[in-house]
């Protein structure tokens, strides 16, 4: 039988597949489905769950008719899932859901946090042994906010699950969890290899037996009856492999595994990630920013992570630019690297931006946060402020990524090399910017798939390791953007300023939380 795989990304807004070929190396297929938040008075922000099951269900049924189509002979398929990595939902016992999905873009759990990161010894045990900083990010935190503000709601509750084990007992009838997505709970001991059971029940008042059994992301399942219903087996010899998070699926498909890269992902949000073989020291993790996650069976990713990227671009865009598309971008980006009068103003006239507009989490979180522009004049232009934008979002990614190589660099050695993605590398000169602000060189993929893809991939070196490491010789090429040499110096000099206006603007509103 012919082997194909079927990668799914499940993520806060739409639910993405792919069919893989396993002999020509290639993706076949690809679907992809949207939905929107809702929007709950007392919670906040939630997904529907019946709305990502309709969207994968779309997307697994395209996907098999695609196949069928293909030829009449039986297939071996391999279907293998990743998801958000951080999303909070309760079951009843029946494995049905009790509420909608609380994704990581939700604030619940703010107040609480806050709390705890009053407390310095607190904050670093937790940061050390889940790999989690102190953030209302982790479901962790939200579940501290249930058991002060819904204790009866949360007593019924039976399982406390992820949308990854809600899908995957969807797709296999087993309450099952990879590891990747535990350890970006806030709930998972990472240091221990298992569920932090004092730590749930000290602060969350909660038992680890309501949660799935996390499982190795290799762990091989039989499909459920909602699964065979669309791949009948008169057609398909379907398996289902747990499979990881999004954020290891997205490292895999750009750097393939290797260790000596730093990746950066650039959509709506951003993260810098690097895969490490060790879990680092606390005391190498500053200021309670970096975090840890499990990558694979052997390997964690350490990384940054900020809810402002492309989403700052669009707001910028929409409301001030009053602009359709991204031309205004395209056309600052030009004449900032290509004039060199710009160069010869000081730093300190210069405007800056703080693109907190979204709020923090990198290089650590930082409650309410707001966007702040420094040295406005009267002879500001709307021009400056685009411009100051566009470098306050690089400047922001290489301040994560300075961190990021420093931890990782006591662990594995330097960086060989960086690798971008992300739809902010398709307007022209946004690539030759970061690259410039790095000076370094970046190897850019334009795959806006590559986290399903990688997904794809882990399950490829799972199944068939030869083929794995031909698909990875064979698209080792890329394309690569290199610095404009005679604009380094500028920037290093304009981020040096940008750094100290960030970081006085941090210490004050850090010290006002703290001492409140």
């Amino acid at each position: 039988m012919k082997r194909y795989y079927i990668g799914v990304d499940v993520g806060t807004s739409s639910t993405k597949a792919v069919v893989f070929d396993e002999e020509a190396l290639e993706v076949r297929y690809k679907a992809v489905e949207n939905y929107a938040y809702s929007f709950d008075e007392k919670i906040g922000i939630t997904i529907r769950p019946k709305d990502i099951e309709a969207a994968l269900e779309r997307c697994l049924r395209d996907a098999a008719n695609f196949l069928r189509e293909l030829s009449s002979d039986r297939k071996e398929i391999y279907l293998v899932v990743d998801t958000m990595l951080h999303s909070l939902l309760f079951l009843d016992s029946d494995m049905k859901p009790v509420a909608n999905i609380i994704p990581w873009t939700n604030d619940l759990g703010t107040t609480e946090a806050i709390k705890i990161l009053k407390n310095e010894s607190v904050a670093t045990l937790l940061h050390s042994r889940t790999g989690c900083p102190v953030a209302p990010t982790y479901p962790f935190y939200k579940l501290i906010w249930f058991s002060k503000n819904e204790q009866d709601f949360l007593k019924q509750v039976t399982k406390i699950a992820s949308v990854k084990d809600y899908i995957i007992h969807l797709l296999t009838d087993s309450h099952f969890v990879d590891k990747s997505i535990a350890s970006g709970s806030g709930c998972y001991d990472i240091r221990a290899d298992r569920w932090a059971d004092d730590l749930l029940r000290d602060f969350a008042k909660v038992d680890s037996s309501k949660f799935p059994s996390a499982v190795s992301g290799n762990t091989v399942l039989k499909p459920s009856k909602f699964l065979t219903s669309l791949f009948d087996e008169k057609n398909f010899d379907l398996r289902v492999i747990v499979g990881t998070s999004d954020g290891a699926a997205s490292s895999m498909g750009t750097t393939f595994g290797d260790s000596s890269l730093i990746t950066i992902s650039m959509g709506t949000s951003a993260a810098i990630r690097r895969i490490t073989s060790k879990i680092p020291d606390v005391e190498d993790t500053p200021g309670f920013g970096p975090w840890c996650y499990i990558f694979d069976d052997n390997n964690y990713i350490v990384g940054s992570a900020t809810n402002n990227c492309g989403n700052v671009l669009n707001w910028w865009k929409d409301n001030y630019l009053k602009s359709s598309d991204y031309t205004p971008y395209e056309q600052t980006l030009n004449r900032i690297l290509n004039d060199e009068a710009r160069i010869q103003k000081p730093n300190n006239y210069r405007v800056l931006f703080k693109p907190t507009v979204f709020g923090m989490r990198s290089i650590r979180w930082i409650p309410y946060q707001k966007g702040e522009f420094y040295n406005l004049s009267p002879h500001t232009s709307v021009d400056d402020l685009t411009a100051a934008v566009i470098e306050g979002l690089v400047f922001k990614f290489r301040r994560a990524v300075n961190v990021v190589e420093e931890v990782t660099r006591k662990l594995l050695g330097d960086v060989t090399g960086f690798v971008a993605s992300g739809g902010l590398l398709e307007i022209p000169g946004f690539g030759n910017l970061l690259s410039t602000v790095l000076n370094r060189g970046i190897f850019y993929r334009s795959n806006r798939y590559d986290a399903v893809l990688g997904t794809v991939l882990f399950a490829l070196r799972l199944v068939n390791k030869a083929q794995f490491e031909k698909f990875v010789n064979t698209n080792k090429e890329t394309k690569i953007i290199s610095p404009t040499l005679k604009f380094v110096g500028f920037y290093e000099g304009l981020y040096q300023a940008w750094t100290e206006k960030i970081e006085e603007s941090e210490k004050r509103i850090l010290d006002e939380i703290l001492k409140s």
